[in-house]
């Protein structure tokens, strides 16, 4: 008799608290809608009433427009930045995650080889950029190779960071069970670095994109695949400044789906890590909506 009322009190408790979420994701969304379609009415009206020729500041709907036109194009050109930015990333990831773990082993030879580290983050990409498609040519190999140098960097510092962030005490510990080096890198020194590395991809998710315009830029036919960069160059010779800026907003869009990608990884790593947070959320859930 009382497996109904129970199941009816679950049953009501689980819809609580997808009302709850659901709620709370619409407040949260809320507001950036509203900004944007008060940015957007305000940029129509003000280059409408002024009669700024659209070469020099399209409106809005002149962008839209540009869009629609040749939408085929600009998705091409979106693919393609994603491919190159997303193969650097993945490039700067490995060895930069790599190479902290073999600088982390020796404090020799990372006071030898982190300083050029260092050179090669503070040298400006677009000086590096030529040299790199003098070397490798106008081709997907540069574009890559260039989102990989802007992206190297974070990964490399922040791993670096999350390396030698470990609790003394635990590592007190591993030495008192005589734990070889290598045994508390695996157990103890990358398992804490986790969020480190996470926080570290956030920032090299958002240069990639950056770097992989860039290099299609200089490399003038955007690595013979027609990218982003490569449509942004185009647009500017031609003086199509509509197109120009759909081409540069969709760059803008893209770093913000790779930097959600990896927000995202990042929250489900940490709770998979920790049952416990995923307790307290869901606690403080429950709590929440039954107060």
């Amino acid at each position: 008799m009382s497996a109904v009322p129970l199941l009816s009190e679950r049953a009501l408790g689980s819809g609580a608290r997808i009302l709850h979420v659901g709620w709370s994701t619409t407040r949260k969304l809320f507001f950036p809608v509203l900004g944007f379609v008060a940015i957007v009415g305000i940029w129509q009206l003000s280059i409408g009433l002024t009669h700024i020729p659209s070469y020099i500041v399209p409106r809005p709907t002149d962008v839209a427009r540009a869009t629609l036109n040749a939408p085929g194009l600009l998705w091409s050109g979106v693919l393609t930045t994603a491919a190159a930015a997303a193969a650097g990333l993945l490039l700067a990831v490995v060895i930069g995650v790599a190479g902290a773990t073999c600088l982390a082993f020796s404090a020799v030879v990372e006071r030898s080889l982190f300083p050029y580290a260092i050179v090669l983050q503070t040298t400006p990409v677009i000086a590096i950029a030529p040299l790199v498609v003098i070397w490798f040519g106008a081709n997907i190999r540069s574009i890559i190779v260039i989102v990989f140098l802007i992206s190297f960097f974070p990964m490399l510092s922040n791993t670096l960071v999350g390396l030698h962030s470990p609790d003394p005490d635990m590592r007190g510990l591993f030495r008192l069970y005589k734990a070889s080096p290598m045994k508390t890198m695996l157990k103890l020194r990358v398992p804490g670095s986790v969020p480190y590395i996470m926080a570290g991809l956030k920032i090299a998710g958002g240069l990639s994109v950056i770097g992989a315009i860039v290099a299609e830029y200089v490399a003038g036919v955007g690595g013979g695949q027609g990218g982003l960069g490569y449509l942004i160059a185009v647009s500017a010779q031609q003086l199509n400044t509509p197109y120009l800026v759909a081409a540069a907003l969709c760059g803008s869009l893209l770093g913000l789906i790779f930097f959600g990608a990896v927000a995202i990884a990042s929250k489900a790593l940490a709770t998979r890590h920790d049952p416990g947070a995923e307790a307290e959320v869901r606690g403080g859930i429950t709590g929440r909506v039954g107060g």
